[in-house]
């Protein structure tokens, strides 16, 4: 209007002057020239009266000059009413600002659109755009100021109303607990198109346009501004789960409620949503979707942590075989919660080697892709676990607690305690977080579990530690249970072996001793058999004798009732003792018993406090077995050493050797190697196992080393010392009259070199007192038989 105003208003005159000037030369008539003005005035007065807009003008002083019909509608006022006074319409807070605008547009300057408030004559106000311009003379001089006014109430209430709108809009997008955001498509979509062309277009025109910071924190950012922008592919990716959740949406017709889906956060952490969508369609074309969510990933990672937990429970309880079931489980971890899974074991030392520690063993490494799994296995090989190492497994292994990192990040693996080369390799594998969990059953650490994160880039959460100990503790027990179960099996088969073996050696000396006392009894037998009978008999009495023996100390080792009387004893002297009893059984074989004994440095003879009778038994079943177990002229060599405060015995053979996976239980109770190979040697599997208690009592300890079979073995006792000053002090005195009649009367039968006889020399024990009055008490019969003839025949009453 502005444009018209000028064009028409300001300068109608100057314009009708000229063009009746042009005209006049053209037509040279006043007539014409006439017309012409008359014309122009037409055309300005149908303006006036016509425009929809107020037009008012106002003379230097600020008097109304004219007023237009719009203003008498706008306004109120008549024209009567108003030409001639100053203008009624200016609220008196505005009064001074509209005469200083006045001023300004009489020095020419021109108002545009000026939004403004303006009286009616009724009293009320309304909004007002001004837009106000100079009217001149031909020669330039001020004739008024017109101002052209519209009536923008309505306008104005609609922009309060928008801005009320957008502000209660923004309130409640900032201070919504619920997370809201807004996608927008550019270019918009057409629903026309196919779902695959749809769901093209989603991913690769769809930006979040606007978001709340509740929905940015959902996804590790801390504001909506951080997280604004990005595309949609960046938080729901192309997985089959999320492209059926926009094809719901598009085939519901563009609005969707509580439907699922699988996105990711700042993290590379999978989160779980359910969604209520709501397209914007105009013209067949998706402008936007307005949409809200929830977050259900904790709840769906216990409903997915319980499942796995539920299936790896089931794996470990399908078989007893638990390393092959271990690495089942180590498949299922992967990918559901790791990368790369890996197993390391603790192998129990070697019971043979006093020394040895635990080996670790790494029993598996898991990834998706074989060709990873097997790089990893390639880098192991380079750098082998150290136990005793400062790695994280290493330590995990040895202190048997959890060690997680959330970031592997460069200074991270810069700062592992391993080599350059191997820490470029780990930055190779782009390792992005671990865990390793102990493997713990009742208090024993038996290995470790070990989760890795790479390509995926998640980071692992307390509650994955959680989820890992979880998963460790079950596999944990399973693998006690199972070793335990078959434990218990492998002691049931070893029972029922051992009952067969004692059932065979108690039947060997018993088919001669009975035998003979048959045929003796039967009075054919000339004089010289006979004494050749009661040979054998004494012989293989000497062997049950020791044999019950044994089995009678076995049961007093079981029950805890064990007993050694603490003396000073001379090693030399126990070990000749051990080998005079042995050197009849080596003798027939032709196989040499050779002693090497020693003197300590200081010129001392080794001795130690202990019980010689329980020393000679032990040298004796060490002697025993090395005889039993060397071929026909075979060496069997003992000999004794000093080492510090110790003293160490060693029976060296040369016979049949020791398996290497025996070694380690060759001291159990009752365990024999394969009876396939030991059955024609003999012998109850309880030999061993009493040399261990006998030496473990003795505050010693005894350990086997042998090459393999057929390779010999070597048997080490190693007792604490006893200095000849502290052997004139008598050690430790339990014997008394109950524990030397005991003895007498064969409550235990003494153990005695083979060929000599299981009672003490009677004439001796009577010597030592007067003939008189004997008291013998006794439950069995025939023990009390036997012992009543004795005395009598001893002059006793």
């Amino acid at each position: 209007m502005l444009k018209v105003l000028r064009s028409l208003v300001p300068r109608a005159r100057a314009d009708s002057a000229a063009h009746t000037e042009q005209r006049q030369a053209q037509a040279g008539s006043a007539a014409q020239q006439y017309g012409l003005l008359r014309e122009s005035d037409q055309t300005l007065t149908a303006v006036f009266m016509a425009s929809p807009l107020a037009i008012v003008t106002l003379d230097p002083t600020g008097v109304v000059r004219m007023w237009n019909p719009a203003a008498e509608r706008i306004y109120g006022w008549s024209a009567a009413e108003v030409i001639g006074q100053p203008l009624p319409t200016v609220p008196p807070e505005l009064r001074e600002e509209m005469e200083c605008n006045h001023r300004e547009a009489t020095e020419g300057r021109t108002f545009t659109n000026l939004e403004t408030v303006r009286l009616r004559k009724d009293g009320t106000r309304f909004d007002a755009s001004i837009s106000t311009a100079p009217l001149l003379d031909a020669d330039g001089n001020l004739i008024a100021v017109v101002a052209l006014v519209a009536d923008i109430t309505e306008r104005k209430r609609t922009e309060r109303a928008l801005k009320e709108s957008e502000e209660r809009y923004r309130a409640f997008l900032e201070q919504s607990a619920e997370p809201i955001w807004r996608f927008e498509f550019d270019p918009p979509i057409s629903i026309d198109l196919s779902e695959d062309e749809q769901l093209e277009q989603f991913y690769r025109a769809g930006h979040l346009a606007e978001c709340n910071d509740v929905l940015a924190r959902m996804y590790g950012f801390s504001e909506a501004s951080e997280i604004e922008g990005v595309q949609l592919g960046d938080l729901l990716p192309r997985t089959e789960k999320n492209v059926e959740f926009l094809r719901a949406f598009i085939r519901a017709g563009y609005r969707v409620a509580d439907v699922e889906s699988e996105e990711i956060d700042r993290t590379g952490r999978k989160r779980s949503f359910l969604n209520n969508l709501v397209g914007m369609v105009e013209g067949g074309r998706l402008l936007r979707v307005w949409g809200t969510q929830r977050d259900t990933t904790e709840r769906k990672e216990r409903e997915e942590a319980q499942q796995f937990l539920s299936n790896a429970a089931t794996m470990l309880a399908s078989s007893l075989d638990f390393e092959r079931t271990l690495e089942r489980v180590a498949h299922l971890a992967v990918p559901y919660m790791a990368d790369y899974c890996l197993i390391d074991m603790l192998d129990e030392p070697d019971a043979a080697a006093p020394d040895a520690t635990a080996a670790v063993r790494r029993m598996a490494v898991v990834h998706s892709d074989p060709a990873r799994a097997a790089a990893w296995r390639e880098m192991q090989h380079r750098f082998p676990l150290d136990l005793n190492s400062q790695r994280l497994i290493s330590r995990v292994l040895r202190t048997g607690r959890a060690e997680w990192r959330a970031e592997l990040d460069d200074a991270t693996l810069d700062a592992l305690p391993s080599s350059r080369e191997q820490i470029q390799l780990y930055k190779e594998f782009r390792l992005c977080s671990i865990i390793c969990v102990p493997l713990l059953a009742r208090g024993r650490i038996t290995g470790a579990l070990t989760f890795i994160t790479a390509e995926s880039r998640r980071h692992y959460t307390p509650q994955d530690l959680a989820l890992a100990q979880d998963l460790a503790y079950r596999a944990a027990q399973a693998i006690d249970n199972a070793r335990l179960y078959l434990n218990a099996q492998e002691v049931n088969r070893i029972k029922d072996e051992f009952l067969a073996t004692l059932s065979h050696e108690l039947r060997t000396p018993l088919t001669p001793i009975i035998g003979w006392l048959h045929m003796i009894g039967s009075n054919a037998l000339s004089a010289a058999d006979v004494a050749h009978g009661l040979s054998i008999i004494g012989k293989n009495a000497q062997s049950l004798a020791r044999l019950i023996n044994d089995l009678l100390d076995m049961s007093a080792i079981l029950i805890g009732k064990m007993r050694i009387e603490r003396r000073p004893v001379a090693l030399p002297d126990a070990l000749a003792e051990a080998i005079e009893a042995i050197r009849p059984a080596a003798a027939l074989r032709g196989i040499k018993l050779e002693l090497d004994v020693c003197v300590a440095a200081d010129g001392e003879e080794p001795i130690v406090a202990g019980d010689r009778t329980r020393l000679v038994q032990v040298f004796w079943n060490l002697l025993s077995n090395a005889v039993k177990f060397s071929g026909d002229g075979a060496t069997v060599r003992v000999s004794c050493e000093v080492v510090a405060e110790n003293a160490m015995v060693i029976v060296l053979d040369e016979g049949f050797g020791i398996a290497p996976e025996f070694l380690p239980r060759v001291f159990d109770r009752f365990r024999q190697a394969d009876s396939s190979t030991t059955r024609p040697y003999g012998g109850m599997g309880i030999g061993l196992a009493l040399v261990k208690s006998f030496i473990e009592a003795h505050g010693g300890t005894v350990w086997a080393e042998s090459e393999g079979t057929g390779r010999g073995s070597r048997f080490i006792v190693q007792l604490p010392r006893l200095r000849i000053a502290e052997s004139e002090i008598r050690i430790e005195d339990t014997a008394d009259n109950s524990t030397n009649a005991n003895a007498a009367v064969g409550a235990r039968m003494e153990k005695v070199p083979s060929g000599q006889s299981a009672i003490r020399n009677p004439q001796s024990a009577i010597e030592e007192s007067a003939i008189g009055n004997v008291l013998v008490i006794e439950d069995a019969s025939d023990t009390l038989e036997l012992l009543r003839i004795f005395f009598e025949a001893q002059g006793y009453r």
